[in-house]
């Protein structure tokens, strides 16, 4: 029986590009649900406005808008695969590509594989709203452009042919406008340059397949120098596949303090089978301390945690990745607010810092305040429920304080939540603070305990 080789490498290509997705699913779930609550999108025209305003604006609202269907990481993941496979066929049609290449736009996927698990702790501070979707978005944009080029150019009428052209090629050109600011465009901004890796990798792919159909003679040598970067690509997407096990944790661990589930983090913390991060440890404490009255007398266990490491070295600050969820545990609402603030000020006004904004508001029963995050809320995609829920307990503090989901914060808030400078340190804070307050001690091995992180 004679195999189809062109067959093969087709079937080969989808199968590849079908990995990658599952790869997302497998360990990336719950960076991508984080990436959609880090991500600024809102339904108005106000901020349509301000996004096409910058350069790739277009593109940038487009792709922070199909962010939001991480909130479902499978539906945003199911999203991502259908515009990638889309892409595959648009680019192998539009370029004419030999099927001996068509490997090198499994790189282009894999590309984009590396861009969003690379991030880790980046996360935190990524200020560009449509990252997590630009790569797919810009993809597809090419494959459609080339592919409808093609297709207009088999028009018989040459008028009509040229003016179809133009029509495709200002509709192309629209992504990139406005121009101006181009050459100052960070699409990671204060990140090292080996984040953009993945950027001028896939920009390298996307000439060579856009000459490719001149080498449909070297068929033999296309398949190999094919095949062998499609494995390099592979082994390189594998290896920058960040999957901290403490990393997604953490991430899940603030959403169990937003909804009052004290014994998920601390089951949480108790499930990974290596020294625990400081800010996982005091979120366990936080959850003990929740879990009993404020005139009991609480003994907390040793704290040892690590400091995480990437190799690119992110700003791993206990104020930036966690500090207003470490503080709202521990029922610190002027802290929280604080640090919401100044990082939505600096990163953006995302539906996690919104959320937690309107959480503190409430505590502190500052109700106009709360009225304006619960308009910023409704404007998202799938926060609006929330902000709803939130609206019929403004103006009403005993409902908010038997509300389960702010009834043992609200037990311990402190009577003086007075705001005086933490030096960027949450949990020296904390730990000093506490004790003088609460019966509360914390029985640390070595004064090596307090790292400052």
């Amino acid at each position: 029986m004679k195999i189809n080789i062109e067959k093969s490498i087709s079937y080969a290509c989808v199968a590849l590009i079908v990995l990658e997705a599952l790869m997302l699913c497998v360990w990336q779930t719950d960076l991508l649900f984080a990436a959609q609550d880090f991500t600024v999108w809102h339904s108005t025209a106000e901020h349509f406005g301000k996004c096409i305003a910058q350069p790739l604006g277009l593109l940038l609202w487009i792709s922070a808008f199909l962010t939001q269907f991480f909130y479902y990481p499978y539906l945003g993941i199911a999203i991502m695969l259908a515009m990638w496979l889309m892409s595959y066929f648009g680019i192998a049609y539009g370029f004419r590509v030999p099927v001996r290449l068509r490997p090198l736009i499994v790189v282009l996927v894999v590309c984009i594989q590396v861009s969003i698990t690379q991030v880790g702790y980046w996360i935190y501070t990524l200020q560009l709203s449509g990252y997590w979707f630009f790569g797919t978005v810009l993809l597809l944009w090419i494959a459609a452009f080339s592919a409808s080029v093609r297709k207009v150019g088999e028009i018989e009428n040459v008028f009509f042919r040229w003016t179809m052209i133009a029509v495709i090629s200002v509709a192309w050109i629209l992504m990139l406008t406005p121009f101006n600011g181009m050459p100052h465009f960070n699409l990671f901004e204060g990140g090292p340059s080996s984040m953009l890796m993945p950027l001028y990798l896939g920009i390298l792919v996307v000439l060579i397949l856009a000459f490719s159909r001149f080498a449909a003679k070297y068929d033999k040598i296309a398949l190999g120098v094919s095949v062998a970067a499609v494995v390099a690509a592979l082994n390189w997407g594998f290896l920058m596949n960040y999957h901290n096990p403490c990393f997604r944790a953490e991430l899940r661990m603030a959403t169990y303090v937003e909804k009052a589930e004290w014994q998920k983090i601390i089951d949480s913390e108790l499930a990974i089978d290596r020294t625990t991060t400081r800010q996982m440890q005091l979120l366990r404490d936080a959850a003990i301390i929740c879990q009993h009255a404020p005139s009991d007398s609480i003994l907390l266990n040793p704290n040892d945690g690590y400091r995480p490491q990437m190799i690119t070295n992110p700003p791993v600050h206990m104020a930036y990745t966690g500090g207003d969820v470490v503080y709202y545990a521990f029922g610190m609402s002027n802290y929280s607010y604080r640090w919401s603030f100044e990082n939505a000020v600096e990163f953006g006004f995302s539906p996690r810092r919104l959320r937690m904004l309107l959480r503190c508001a409430m505590l502190n029963g500052e109700w106009d305040l709360c009225r304006r995050y619960i308009a910023r809320l409704r404007t998202t995609m799938f926060h609006s429920a929330f902000a709803d829920e939130m609206n019929a307990l403004v103006g009403h503090p005993e409902a908010i304080a038997a509300h389960p989901e702010f009834r043992d914060v609200k037990r311990w808030q402190a009577q003086r939540d007075i705001l005086t400078s933490d030096n960027g340190y949450p949990e020296k804070l904390i730990i000093r603070y506490l004790p003088a307050t609460r019966k509360v001690q914390w029985n640390f091995r070595t004064s090596e305990a307090l790292h400052t992180y």
